[in-house]
């Protein structure tokens, strides 16, 4: 291998293979990749907290427990996100799992009571926007990022 190409490798993203997670990219952080979500049955994205030698076990623990758990979580932060549309989009009704898609989930490198991540969907309302919820343990904050 030549000069540049040495070069090219030793400054492209780096890529692992994850046993849960499938193909990574390293972001310098966190690692991102996507694939099939469990509850959904729909493909989203994943943003997994992870140093250079990629997710560790508690990374993978974490997205066991929010596959396990988003039954119960999803009512919750769909009732937050039909505040929060409410107040920004006249005349929207209530979101449902049809108005409102899971896209994307920030996972964190533990599972725990006080774990912070990201709940991310798309929604056909208004100039379909974006909306992030903001998680600690298995609670929104109340926080929801939107945008357009």
């Amino acid at each position: 291998m030549g000069f540049l190409g040495r070069l090219k490798e030793r400054f492209a993203p780096k890529r692992r293979d994850d046993p849960l997670f499938g193909s990574l990219l390293d972001m310098g952080g966190y690692w991102e990749g996507a694939g099939l979500f469990p509850p959904t049955g729909t493909e989203i994205e994943w943003f997994v907290d992870g140093g250079e030698e990629g997710p560790g076990e508690g990374a993978r623990a974490a997205f066991r427990a929010i596959v396990e758990r988003y039954a119960e979580i999803e009512p919750v932060v769909l009732e937050l996100l039909g505040r929060e549309i409410a107040e920004r989009i006249a005349d929207a009704a209530p979101p449902t799992a049809e108005v409102v898609t899971l896209v994307a989930i920030s996972v964190p490198a533990a599972a725990g009571p006080e774990m912070s991540w990201e709940l991310s969907y798309d929604c056909s309302l208004g100039r379909s926007p974006h909306l992030t919820v903001e998680m600690r343990g298995w609670r929104p904050t109340g926080d929801v990022v939107m945008d357009t």
